[in-house]
C-alpha cells in the first residue's frame, strides 16, 4: 500500500531485512531523557489559552520539574558521563535560554535535541496557523 510522501510504506515485520547492529550487538539501546521547563505562573488568559492546563499556581507540578533541572538531572549526568551514555534529549527549547548550564552540559556532550514544545505548560495547539 502507498501512503503519502511523508509517510512509510507498510512494512510487516516478517518481510523485513535483518537488522546488524555495530559490533554484532542483538540490541540497540536509546536513552532519551526530558529536559523541560515548567513555568511557575503559566499564561492564561481564556482566548487564546481556552483551557488551564493546571490549578494556578501548579505549585507541584512546578517544583517537580524545578528540581529535576537543579538536582535531578545532574545527578542523572554523573550515572550517563560513568557509563558513557550518548543521548538525545526530549528538549523544552526554553530550557536552552533559561538554564545556560544545562545547554552547555548537553553540547559539551554532543547530545542529539528532539523539540519537546517550548515549556510545559503551554499548548501548541493554541498556535494557531504558521
Amino acid at each position: 500500500m502507498s501512503l503519502p510522501p511523508d509517510r512509510f510504506d507498510y512494512s510487516p515485520i516478517i518481510d523485513r531485512p535483518r537488522i546488524a547492529w555495530p559490533g554484532g550487538a542483538r540490541v540497540a539501546f536509546w536513552v532519551a531523557p526530558n529536559v523541560e521547563h515548567y513555568e511557575y505562573l503559566p499564561r492564561f488568559d481564556g482566548v487564546r489559552d481556552p483551557w488551564p492546563r493546571c490549578p494556578y499556581p501548579d505549585v507541584q507540578g512546578y517544583s517537580h520539574f524545578d528540581y529535576g533541572n537543579r538536582v535531578g538531572f545532574w545527578r542523572a549526568l554523573e550515572v550517563l558521563d560513568r557509563y558513557r551514555i550518548r543521548c538525545t534529549v526530549s528538549l523544552n527549547l526554553s530550557v536552552l535560554d533559561r538554564y545556560p548550564e544545562i545547554a552547555r552540559a548537553m553540547l559539551e556532550r554532543n547530545w542529539d535535541f528532539m523539540s519537546h514544545g517550548f515549556v510545559n505548560t503551554a499548548y501548541l495547539t493554541t498556535l494557531g496557523d504558521v
